[in-house]
């Protein structure tokens, strides 16, 4: 890429406040969306993600900043393209489907560049993609929501925009359809080549829609990267806890060389920083429990201190309770690690274990150490 080539959609310092407030709801957001990713903006309900959205739409006018689609400027101090200019699709949660015309007829609605006896076949081509073909005569009142939902994807795509542009258009779906519909429509929008951003609140349509994402917290910019190393390597408690669950907790060194204890036992010759910022993150399928007896925990707390002089119970824990979560077993146990005594912990098991169950003693260990992650509390 050139120095000053600006590729896909590039957000430059973008603040925004509405006329009524005194303070900004976007503060200082930069992003670089790159040509034809499907990227997604993330963040709780009034995080600044779906105002985000308008302000790259055209809908709203940013304080500062600038927004540059494959070197067009669509914003910045001195120019402000108009919605009807910047060739954006914009899908929002409530559908705007024509009433009174048929699906096919609505798809053609957005065909106007092609000559009128090509519009159908065009439209029918479109239709086939979502597998809509068969009800093309149909009308709104007359299918179902999720294939309202696939009518209306294609009306927005049918003008070929440059960035489809998706505001949550998925919530008023049922959970089965709504996973559905969004693993067809990655591979759609992967299919046409159409750079895509989409606003949700719920991290599953992160997982299965996204290439990349951004969560966003109160107008400010937690972390954008990969789905993978948002999951797997978050910078910050809030993205490791948005995105599933997490066990949190700050490593004490312990005197003797370069070993640190935590409720998973001791962790030994690996250097972990125990600033005012930081903790450590586990998720919950990276922890491995072991049912013990009663004579073992007594043993081990009979002689608290081992060979080399750290406290046998860092290991040792008690179950809580057992959840069946569908596709695991989420068991919430308590650490009996004296320096985290009573600090309560998740994990996740795939095969039930009949030895698992609560008021049951643990061992617990980690499958490797090297999947502890620092992050930072705020």
């Amino acid at each position: 890429m050139k120095k000053n080539d600006c590729s896909g959609l590039t957000l430059r310092s973008l603040c925004f406040s509405y006329s009524t407030s005194t303070s900004s709801c976007i503060h200082g957001i930069s992003l670089n969306i790159v040509p034809q990713e499907v990227f997604v903006l993330a963040g709780e309900s009034g995080s600044g993600k779906t105002t985000l959205l308008r302000l790259i739409a055209g809908f709203e006018s940013p304080t500062q900043g600038s927004i540059v689609f494959n070197n067009k400027t669509f914003y910045d101090s001195q120019t402000n393209i108009p919605v009807e200019k910047r060739n954006l699709g914009y899908l929002a949660q409530e559908t705007a489907l024509f009433p009174h015309l048929t699906v096919i007829q609505n798809v053609e609605f957005g065909l106007s560049y092609l000559k009128a006896r090509d519009r159908r076949k065009e439209a029918l081509r479109l239709l086939s993609l979502v597998r809509m073909e068969p009800y093309a005569d149909r009308y709104p009142h007359q299918i179902s929501g999720g294939q309202v939902q696939r009518c209306a994807l294609v009306r927005m795509l049918a003008p070929k925009p440059d960035i489809l542009l998706l505001d949550e258009p998925f919530g008023n779906l049922d959970n089965q359809l709504k996973h559905d519909l969004l693993l067809e429509l990655r591979t759609l929008l992967h299919t046409l080549h159409v750079t895509t951003i989409c606003v949700t609140h719920d991290s599953e349509e992160i997982f299965l829609l996204g290439d990349r994402a951004a969560i966003i917290k109160n107008g400010r910019l937690e972390q954008c990267d990969t789905i993978d190393t948002l999951f797997s390597k978050p910078r910050t408690r809030y993205v490791a806890r948005y995105l599933g669950k997490e066990n949190i907790f700050i490593p004490r060194k312990l005197s003797s060389g370069n070993s640190y204890s935590t409720p998973f036992g001791i962790i030994h010759n690996m250097p972990l920083s125990c600033t005012a910022r930081e903790e450590y993150l586990v998720r919950p399928h990276h922890i491995r429990l072991t049912a013990i007896n009663n004579t073992t925990y007594q043993k081990k707390v009979a002689h608290i201190q081992s060979k080399d002089g750290h406290d046998e119970r860092t290991d040792l824990g008690r179950i809580l309770s057992i959840r069946f979560a569908g596709f695991y077993y989420a068991i919430r146990f308590e650490s009996l690690n004296p320096i985290y005594r009573g600090a309560h912990f998740e994990v996740f098991c795939t095969h039930y274990d009949a030895m698992l169950k609560p008021g049951v003693l643990i061992r617990v260990r980690l499958i490797s150490k090297n999947v502890l992650h620092k992050i930072y509390r705020y």
